[in-house]
């Protein structure tokens, strides 16, 4: 299978936080499968274009500034060259509404949507971006699976009109090698 994921940023990023971990962890397992997978993601200061992390190969655009606004020619360029059979976008801070530009299955996975909690968390003008940014959210995603990560996320993006049938709740695993009950320090 080819799989084009698409996340704001990447392992590699500074700047990379949970989600980037939870996709790492989930995609390069199906590398490891047999299955090709390409991230887009933005770029950093001293990042490359391309790069590889797990087996996952990554093609970034822009900054996380203007990624949103770039990925979407990338995105339909590395399709005509790939023809992936599917398209996962995270949405972790705005969407990027892969639907308006390929006409591919596409699954969204969603830790959280801010809502109305975006105001208390960056000011106003960009609080009010990413609030007007979700909103077309259930009108685009129409025929998209949805994977989120708790039973509080689903009610939430229910609540803004997605269809439960379509949203499936996946916990996210932990790697007990890496985190594990440290008895010594008892």
């Amino acid at each position: 299978m080819r799989i084009l994921l698409v996340n704001g940023m990447d392992p590699a990023n500074p700047q990379a936080g949970g989600a980037e971990v939870h996709i790492t962890e989930i995609f390069s397992r199906f590398v490891a499968r047999g299955d090709e997978v390409t991230l887009v993601s933005s770029g950093f200061r001293g990042s490359s274009r391309h790069d590889h992390h797990r087996g996952i190969r990554i093609i970034r655009t822009g900054t996380r500034e203007t990624f949103n606004f770039l990925a979407p020619r990338l995105m339909k360029k590395l399709d005509a060259r790939c023809d992936f059979d599917i398209v996962v976008e995270d949405i972790n801070k705005v969407p990027i509404f892969t639907p308006l530009f390929l006409k591919k299955p596409v699954l969204v996975v969603i830790p959280h949507l801010f809502g109305g909690a975006v105001f208390r968390e960056t000011n106003a003008v960009l609080a009010s971006y990413v609030y007007l940014m979700e909103k077309p959210i259930p009108r685009v995603y129409r025929h998209s699976i949805f994977e989120v990560i708790s039973e509080s996320t689903a009610r939430d993006i229910e609540r803004r009109g997605i269809d439960p049938g379509r949203v499936m709740v996946v916990h996210c695993g932990m790697d007990h090698a890496a985190y594990h009950d440290d008895t010594a320090r008892r």
